[in-house]
């Protein structure tokens, strides 16, 4: 996945920035929202596709 944004911790501010233009960020936005998969969902699926390319690579 191409990451849109990039952490931010400057001693003021801390989240994230993005110097992508706003429509490109409100596409990416909505696609994740379609998908209807909270966060936590997401990250497990990736964590089982990982345990599962690790297995296959080993047979």
């Amino acid at each position: 996945m191409e990451r849109l944004t990039s952490p931010r911790c400057n001693g003021i501010k801390t989240g994230y920035w993005s110097l992508a233009k706003k429509e490109d960020l409100v596409q990416r936005l909505g696609a994740y929202e379609d998908s209807g998969l909270e966060p936590e969902e997401v990250r497990a699926l990736a964590e089982k596709r990982n345990v599962c390319r690790e297995v296959s690579t080993r047979g």
